[in-house]
């Protein structure tokens, strides 16, 4: 932990990530509160939950392209401009009276910046492994989940807060600033990772030949899906982890159906109830990465998706029964395992995958488990516009009890 904290470039990079993830957590809030504010509440969150499934697309894709840019640390620069740029548009956009065409709009550009987000990372990725030592990694991914955790949590109390006092306009070009000081911090620290760089040069992907897009998606695939061979322990949960991913993904379009159409549940303020519940989620991610680090016995992938697929469970029945206490405490339940999956599942990764391969077999591997995530989310944009909350709360309950059969049986036959 000494270590991690007194790397100055470490957590350099750190801080301006956090910042930008701050303006997103912002901005997020205020797209759902202009949802609210729209008479046709469902046309708009069907508009949304379909933007948010075309990131999931190409996530793979831009971790390809990242592999293969060569001067990565101006594209990344280049990337947090661009950011700054689109939200500053959707900052004079939402100066109009609140309509479908502005939600058209905001909706666009955050599908822009999510690509430029992707694309960020993976240029990112094989520069922080010059930034930490191979055997600080696992503690450096365990220390920042627990921190960015903790500053998810204040991030959401301030976004929560931020929505009563701000306007639309406002907040839109406040995620605007937080990436103009991310690109700051990086333009600061740019000379010094470019000599970490000139000590060790990135090895850049280079494929022969005219491959297409798609050749290349599906190479990539069957690469990541190889590299799995040399950690089996994941690879036997991989179909638990899409369909974990495909259920608890439709939480947050059912969750604003619910308030549209019953303004009791929850706390009162939507905003303020969705920030309860993702303060829930990240005090789950911050007690699982802390026990990961205090447990005595090592717990296998494979029970810990069991345990997961029940609080899903629970989750949902929480929905359907529309209490959120229940709601609350199997979030945090669920988060607790995430937690504890999560720095485990990267510091094995990164310590076994060729560098120069690295995001592209991560971006392959995140693929196979964000299929059922693309899927639900097409699904539940027509689900919301054709049935009530009850009947989608049921379908994803009967759902979260066929996964967790399927987990239950899937661990006890490895075992055999």
């Amino acid at each position: 932990m000494k270590k991690v904290l007194s790397n100055k470039l470490f957590m350099a990079t750190f801080v301006s990530d956090m910042l930008s993830n701050f303006g997103d957590i912002v901005y997020y809030f205020a797209m759902m509160a202009y949802v609210l504010q729209l008479p046709n509440t469902n046309i708009a969150i069907s508009l949304v939950t379909f933007s948010e499934s075309l990131p999931i697309l190409s996530k793979l894709l831009m971790s390809i392209w990242g592999d293969r840019t060569k001067n990565k640390l101006d594209t990344i620069l280049w990337t947090l401009m661009l950011r700054i740029v689109l939200y500053s548009i959707v900052g004079f956009a939402m100066g109009f009276t609140p309509s479908l065409w502005i939600l058209g709009l905001a909706l666009l550009v955050n599908v822009c910046s999510d690509l430029a987000g992707q694309y960020e990372n993976a240029l990112f990725t094989p520069i922080s492994l010059r930034i930490v030592t191979k055997e600080d990694r696992e503690g450096m991914f365990a220390f920042r989940q627990a921190v960015s955790s903790v500053l998810y949590m204040l991030f959401q109390a301030s976004g929560a807060f931020f929505i009563t006092v701000l306007t639309f306009s406002q907040l839109a070009y406040f995620n605007a600033s937080t990436f103009l000081i991310s690109a700051t911090i990086m333009l600061i620290i740019r000379g010094t990772l470019k000599q970490k760089l000139d000590e060790n040069p990135i090895v850049t992907v280079n494929k022969e030949g005219s491959e297409t897009v798609f050749e290349s998606i599906c190479s990539s695939l069957k690469l990541a899906y190889s590299s799995l061979d040399s950690i089996p322990e994941v690879k036997q949960t991989l179909i638990s982890i899409m369909g974990m991913n495909a259920i608890v993904v439709v939480e947050e379009p059912l969750f604003l159906l619910i308030v549209k159409h019953n303004p009791a549940f929850g706390f009162g303020n939507p905003m303020m109830t969705l920030a309860l519940m993702t303060l829930a989620s990240v005090l789950g991610n911050v007690t699982g990465s802390i026990l990961l680090s205090k447990l005595k016995t090592d717990l296998s992938f494979a029970k810990m998706t069991m345990l997961s697929s029940f609080f899903i469970l629970t989750l949902f029945l929480g929905y359907l029964m529309q209490t959120m206490t229940l709601i609350l405490i199997s979030g945090f339940l669920m988060c607790v395992i995430v937690g504890m999956i999560n720095p485990k599942f990267f510091a094995l990764l990164s310590n076994t995958v060729p560098e120069n391969q690295l995001a592209t077999i991560e971006g392959g591997i995140g693929s196979f488990t964000m299929i059922g995530m693309l899927l639900s989310r097409l699904i539940i944009a027509l689900m919301v516009l054709l049935l009530s909350t009850d009947t989608i709360s049921v379908i994803f309950v009967l759902l979260a009890l066929l996964l967790l059969g399927y987990t239950i049986r899937k661990n006890n036959t490895v075992k055999q």
